[in-house]
């Protein structure tokens, strides 16, 4: 598949410069550039143009903004402008590294039924280690999870490749989420209710320096803003809690109900005894999910510290199977009065 990379600009030419770079080192001759100048002042019109002229083998057209559209606006007039197959989304607080671009086209052309994509990133908490660059992370992926990718409700608009028949079904970004946040949860909740999954490509790699755009209490505004929207569009995200310790033949529509869970959105800390683990190991590919596992007095404790501890994002509601949790139960219910929710084997 070909590629159209959108990358949107304001001023902030130190930066710019860093992503027009690293693409152009890993540039693809079968894809295009498209350069949103979105109201730049004269120093980084003038940059642009100059970067475009050194690096015709990076061709790139240029789409002047003026004023100043708004991120959405300036995001939406570069997908309106593209024409291949696939569409990337870049910010220019990235730096792409080697094979960034086809590791994430591969997973869309292999997996049919995926829509949207994202490759690995400091947004999701992967930096480069001391001593290490993002190509050296991105070279240490590429050897250990060739070909993986961990299911996702929504991507992050840093860098999301798109399918073509996405914006064709579901149409552009959604410009009442103003100058962005949750336009992209937004977005992929649409490709979603379209049949359209998400992923994220462990195999590849971008690094993003994020809350470059906005800063303190403007970011906290638009955020809070968003989220509003957001949430009676698509209701608040649930943080649930899985204490699960099921009958060998209950393992399968337990693991189904967790699945179904995340597929809504929902954020899932699954705890199960050591004994069931390589059972529940499926639903580690999904990355609303996370499973713990442990033994004895770690499996009786461990629920009871996540929720202690669980302060600034609490756990919203408690499912546990009712097999050997009687006791349990009760002093859950102590911990979060109306909380706690039994599940029996069979359901």
């Amino acid at each position: 598949m070909d590629c159209d990379i959108v990358l949107t600009v304001y001023n902030n030419i130190e930066l710019t410069r860093a992503c027009l770079d690293s693409l152009d080192r890993h540039f693809r001759a079968r894809d295009r550039l498209i350069i949103v100048d979105n109201g730049s002042d004269r120093p980084t019109q003038e940059f642009l143009k100059e970067w475009k002229t050194a690096h015709p083998g990076t061709p790139a057209e240029i789409l002047r903004l003026e004023p100043n559209q708004g991120f959405l606006r300036a995001a939406n007039a570069g997908l309106k402008r593209s024409t291949g197959k696939t569409v990337c989304l870049l910010s220019n607080d990235t730096i792409v590294t080697g094979g960034w671009l086809e590791r994430m086209i591969s997973l869309l052309e292999r997996s049919a039924h995926l829509g949207v994509v994202n490759p690995m990133s400091t947004t999701f908490g992967l930096y480069p280690q001391p001593g290490q660059t993002p190509e050296d992370v991105a070279q240490a992926l590429a050897a250990s999870r060739s070909g993986e990718f961990v299911e996702a409700v929504s991507c992050v608009g840093f860098c999301m490749l798109i399918r073509r028949q996405v914006i064709e079904r579901i149409g552009y970004l959604d410009e009442v989420f103003a100058d962005g946040y949750f336009e992209d949860s937004d977005f992929c909740r649409r490709a979603g209710k379209a049949g359209f999954g998400c992923a994220i490509a462990r195999d590849a790699y971008v690094w993003h320096r994020e809350h470059a755009t906005f800063k303190g209490t403007q970011r906290e505004a638009l955020f809070a803003r968003n989220r509003a929207i957001f949430e009676e569009r698509w209701g608040r995200p649930q943080r649930q809690l899985f204490i699960l310790d099921p009958e060998p033949g209950a393992v399968k529509a337990m693991s189904d109900a967790c699945l179904r869970s995340a597929r809504l959105g929902n954020w899932l800390w699954v705890v199960v005894p050591r004994r069931l683990i390589q059972h529940f190991e499926v639903l580690r590919a999904h990355g609303n999910i996370q499973v713990k596992s442990g033994a004895g007095l770690w499996f009786l404790l461990f629920p009871f510290w996540l929720l202690l501890t669980k302060r600034k994002k609490r756990i919203d509601e408690v499912y546990l199977n009712s097999r050997g949790f009687r006791v349990k139960a009760g002093w859950l219910r102590a911990l979060c009065a109306g909380k706690v929710k039994e599940i029996r084997d069979e359901e």
